[in-house]
């Protein structure tokens, strides 16, 4: 098993709220540093459709697993 952390957005705007994982990463600050990132570009998209109450959120949640990838290693 690895330890991974799991990206997570919550975009809200208007009344919506969409909760999605968006990547997985090896490390928290990489997950971190992208979640700033995506943070970002979300808010820069719902202004640039003329959003006006709109927020994004991001968490890195830790957990463990494995990927189809990690069975043939």
């Amino acid at each position: 098993m690895k330890t991974g952390f799991l990206l997570i957005l919550t975009i809200i705007a208007g009344a919506r709220r969409d909760d999605g994982v968006a990547a997985v990463f090896d490390t928290r600050d990489r997950c971190e540093r992208v979640g700033q990132m995506a943070v970002e570009q979300a808010l820069t998209e719902l202004s640039a459709r003329g959003v006006r109450a709109g927020s994004a959120w991001f968490r890195c949640e830790e957990v463990r697993g494995r990927a189809i990838g990690d069975l043939t290693q």
